[in-house]
């Protein structure tokens, strides 16, 4: 087993450790995808799913740098500055993604606090009005520094996808040109399109749709990797 078949599983590992925890923290059986609902489906997960989401993914998602620098060995860049560049964006994008993750265990902590204020302490006088409207506010405070991370991390996708494609479809990679069309960003649309087509299965896989995307495209990444690895021996 070389080192292209090593980095591929640890990167598969991270989408599947990663996307435990994140389902732990997103999952709702009336999962609605967007800002709209976010606050409610927090109402839904245990405060001990909240607790091991947190740590399920901050345990999983290190070695998601791992699964990047598969990727730039598979195209056979990790000797050149595209790689480099490449593994840097994505690596960027993954870190404001933990951030990001690991905040809604926070969010769903203080909603649920929220949601079991008894009505009487709900009135409570503040400097700033009234208990209620303070933590109302600091929820939304938290959404609204947690949403620009997530710009961050689409363009990270999207940027890092249009230069996978574009090497793959020239050839001299580990990959068949045909896999150019399947990207990390077409994985993921793929998860969300079961919104329309699967939405059964989409309550289950959409709270997690990035790890999802990411697992899948790892598995079959890592398969490319171990017929190198055969073939060299």
């Amino acid at each position: 087993m070389n080192w292209l078949t090593i980095t591929g599983v640890l990167g598969f590992l991270a989408a599947l450790l990663t996307g435990a925890g994140e389902f732990l923290l997103l999952y709702s059986p009336e999962f609605n995808h967007g800002p709209a609902n976010d606050f409610a489906n927090f109402l839904q997960p245990s405060a001990n799913d909240l607790h091991r989401g947190f740590y399920l993914s901050a345990i999983g998602a290190p070695f998601y740098i791992a699964g990047y620098w598969h990727i730039v060995g598979m195209l056979k860049l990790q000797r050149h500055w595209h790689g480099w560049l490449l593994f840097a964006v994505a690596v960027f994008g993954f870190m404001c993604g933990v951030v990001w993750l690991v905040s809604n265990a926070y969010q769903g902590l203080l909603v649920q606090t929220i949601n079991g204020i008894p009505e009487a302490a709900k009135s409570i006088s503040t400097a700033k009005g009234s208990l209620l409207t303070d933590l109302k506010q600091l929820q939304t405070t938290f959404y609204d520094l947690s949403a620009p991370l997530l710009t961050v991390i689409r363009f990270a996708i999207i940027a890092s996808s249009v230069i996978f494609t574009v090497y793959v479809l020239r050839g001299r990679t580990h990959y068949p040109r045909w896999f150019g069309l399947f990207p990390p960003l077409v994985w993921i649309l793929a998860v969300f399109s079961t919104l329309v087509f699967l939405p059964r299965l989409a309550v289950v896989i959409v709270p997690a749709a990035l790890n999802v995307a990411h697992a899948g495209f790892f598995l079959v990444s890592t398969l490319f990797a171990w017929r190198v690895s055969v073939a060299s021996q």
